[in-house]
């Protein structure tokens, strides 16, 4: 026979039979037993945890595509008609955009009745500038709420900003 040959199959065999080549099945038992167990005490006790991962894993895999032409189309629009010095548009122009927000954050896939329940939904560092979209939505909110408020320029500027920045990361510019 080739002597290459045998001296490999020797030296497997030595190994196999060895202190080594005896640890390293062993760790491996070991190590899978611990990731079984590992998994079975998440799936108990860590339901919370576990939820909250499984609810963005299912968030996730029902994303869908973002329409950004449609967006994109609303968008300049809303900008355009926002363009004159007239409080009534900048009030229609905020919450035009706040819609598109929620229109957004719903085809996501995030669930709830409005864009408030949706917002609550959504967890930190899942949603770019979640703060800021909760504020500029509290805005809108208010305006609703009270017509008697003068909306002024800086202020619709601020809060426009703020929508830019969300639909920017979102990328619905493209």
């Amino acid at each position: 026979m080739f002597p290459q040959l045998q001296q490999t199959i020797t030296a497997f065999d030595n190994f196999i039979y060895s202190y080594p080549g005896i640890i390293l099945p062993i760790g491996g038992f070991i190590i899978t037993i611990f990731l079984i167990w590992m998994i079975i005490y998440m799936s108990w006790f860590e339901t919370e945890l576990l939820e909250n991962y499984i609810w963005d894993f299912i968030n996730a895999w029902r994303k869908t595509v973002l329409p950004t032409g449609k967006f994109r189309k609303k968008w300049e629009r809303i900008i355009k008609e926002s363009e004159v010095e007239d409080e009534a548009q900048w009030r229609k122009a905020l919450i035009s955009s706040d819609n598109i927000l929620d229109e957004i954050i719903a085809t996501i896939g995030y669930d709830g009745e409005n864009l408030d329940a949706r917002l609550l939904k959504i967890q930190p560092g899942n949603f770019p500038y979640l703060e800021d979209a909760h504020k500029a939505h509290q805005v809108r909110v208010y305006l609703e709420q009270d017509l008697t408020y003068r909306l002024n320029r800086p202020v619709f500027d601020h809060v426009m900003g703020i929508y830019e920045k969300i639909f920017q990361e979102l990328d619905i510019f493209v």
